[in-house]
């Protein structure tokens, strides 16, 4: 079997354990970083790729969602910021380890920890507050975020973090209606977006001075701009309407 036909069926998923478990002794790094990738690979070859001296297959091991718990806080105190990004975005990494990383200097690693779903609800608190706005949007965006945290967050400067509360299904109808009478209409949008937006939110926009709302396509790949219009003919007493986009957004 020459490389190129290792190659291949060290990324097909579908390769069977026990020939994983043999590329994984290749002396082609390029094929150990497929392995490592691989979804099928077992849990006890990841470990043993944890140790590995390549930068780019450790990453791989950091990244695998599959790989153990165990192995996963070796990466801890990797020299390699990659590395220690990739343990901080991975949801397998434990609570401990986020919890740490959520105090963590540098403002990357917080943004890794604030986006991942694992991070205990303690750590989000803290993140919450962090300085940097990216990390609060990251929080924001967060599915474990907690009520209360989102509640904090809805009254935040910036508007960045108000659309990643606004998008969030944990955020409280109460946040949602006070969200959709932002002058933004990103934020207005990411309201009318939210699986909890009720009728009662929607007429609110309909009857506010800033109406439109940016509407995903069918195909999701596009939005329009519409106006949602109070109108009682219609069964839920709201209507989408189109609108051309002005030349300067000022809607």
């Amino acid at each position: 079997m020459d490389n190129e036909e290792k190659l291949e069926l060290a990324k097909d998923p579908k390769t069977s354990v026990k020939i994983l478990e043999k590329l994984a002794k290749e002396d082609d790094s390029y094929i150990r970083w497929h392995v490592a990738r691989n979804p099928k690979t077992p849990v006890k070859t990841l470990a043993k790729f944890a140790k590995d001296e390549d930068w780019d297959i450790r990453y791989a091991v950091a990244s695998n969602p599959k790989t153990p718990a165990k192995a996963l806080v070796k990466f801890a105190k990797d020299e390699d910021w990659s590395i220690r990004l990739a343990l901080a975005r991975n949801p397998n990494t434990p609570v401990k380890t986020l919890a740490k990383f959520a105090k963590d200097t540098d403002s990357g690693i917080r943004f890794g920890v604030a986006s991942n779903p694992n991070t205990p609800v303690s750590a989000l608190e803290i993140l919450a507050k962090d300085t940097h706005v990216y990390v609060r949007w990251d929080v924001a965006r967060n599915p474990s975020a907690s009520a209360s945290i989102l509640e904090t967050l809805a009254n935040d400067e910036s508007t960045l973090v108000h659309v990643g509360v606004a998008r969030n299904p944990n955020a409280p109808v109460h946040v949602l209606e006070e969200l959709a009478k932002s002058d933004d209409i990103d934020v207005r949008s990411s309201v009318d977006a939210n699986p909890k937006v009720t009728i009662g939110i929607l007429k609110a926009i309909a009857n506010s001075k800033s109406p439109h709302v940016w509407l995903k396509t069918e195909s999701g790949d596009d939005q329009v701009l519409v106006r949602i219009v109070a109108d009682r003919k219609s069964p839920i007493g709201i209507r989408y309407e189109s609108v051309e986009i002005p030349e300067r957004s000022d809607v």
